[in-house]
């Protein structure tokens, strides 16, 4: 489950997320790619949301 900048939350299954990255230069916000072209910007560090995906 992650939450995108405007607070709605999103429930993905790791198969339909096409890649992860910073969203902008402090690092503090990630952007997610799904496998459909959709963006999604979220409110967790790159770092964080790599850590909760890959436990």
């Amino acid at each position: 489950m992650v939450t995108d900048l405007t607070g709605r939350r999103h429930a993905l299954a790791p198969s339909f997320i096409a890649g992860i990255s910073d969203a902008d230069d402090t690092a503090m916000n990630a952007c997610i790619t799904l496998r459909t072209g959709a963006m999604l910007l979220v409110t967790e560090s790159l770092d964080q949301l790599m850590a909760r995906l890959i436990s």
